[in-house]
């Protein structure tokens, strides 16, 4: 990786975040305001829309600030949970060992085979769409990663010295 590309992305990064987290109070509009005087005006054509708008003439660029959040907000459940939930049945699976373990991997790795999006759009259309149903449905496909690599830094530090130690 270059010098200039490492020092741009943590920048890019800082930048999404910050956009994530004051998108809704930045926005220059109202994003679900209708005004159908407004339909398709094309980008950058007036300073009071920068994007455009759609075809119910809403301003683009502050559904998409607003938008930014909801993005943020999903992702950070997502992975706290995946991550708590992945984390526990990896730690169990690896610190525990013999049947816990075999039953623990046998059921990441059936998570692992299925197709994440599929396995995500029909819990989704089982539960319901939402808010809770996108971060339960992305939490459910996301876990076994988590569990798969805990499991292995477990297994790899439970033959270390300091641990017999």
């Amino acid at each position: 990786m270059s010098v200039a590309r490492s020092r741009i992305l943590p920048v890019a990064f800082i930048l999404l975040v910050v956009v994530g987290l004051a998108g809704k109070f930045i926005a220059p509009q109202d994003p679900s305001e209708v005004d159908l005087t407004l339909r398709f005006i094309p980008p950058f054509h007036d300073l009071h829309h920068l994007l455009g708008t759609d075809q119910l003439g809403r301003d683009i660029l502050s559904r998409t600030l607003t938008g930014a959040s909801l993005s943020l907000a999903i992702t950070t459940l997502v992975i706290a949970t995946a991550g708590m939930i992945g984390t526990g049945i990896g730690l169990a699976a690896g610190f525990l060992g013999g049947r816990w373990d075999e039953v623990l991997m046998r059921i990441t790795d059936a998570m692992l085979s299925l197709p994440a999006v599929m396995i995500a759009l029909f819990l989704v259309a089982v539960i319901g769409p939402g808010f809770w149903s996108v971060v339960v449905a992305l939490m459910l496909v996301t876990w076994a990663r988590y569990a798969r690599f805990v499991r292995g830094e477990v297994l790899s530090l439970r033959s270390m010295e300091f641990v017999d130690a």
